[in-house]
């Protein structure tokens, strides 16, 4: 089960700690909270990003034509070489 921040706030209010405990876990709660979305917004932004640059590079790219290995100019019986030759 996933909590929200106001979960966990009313969780460690509801503990019987001494109150300067109480403030630290609450403050640290909070800059964890407000780091890990800054962090999605970030990565998010650069997923939107790479997507769209290799969309670009890969969906918009022009077909290079299929050239035939058949139509070469090297005759085919000089490329054989005999090893008894060397």
């Amino acid at each position: 089960m996933k909590l929200t921040l106001e979960d966990f706030k009313k969780k460690v209010n509801d503990y019987d700690i001494d109150e300067d405990i109480k403030v630290t876990l609450l403050e640290d709660l909070e800059d964890s909270f407000k780091n890990n979305e800054s962090e999605d917004v970030y990565y998010k932004e650069k997923y939107i990003e790479m997507r769209e640059r290799y969309k670009n590079r890969f969906l918009n790219s022009e077909e290079i034509e299929d050239v035939d290995d058949t139509d070469r100019d090297v005759d085919d019986d000089s490329v054989i070489v005999d090893i008894k030759e060397i």
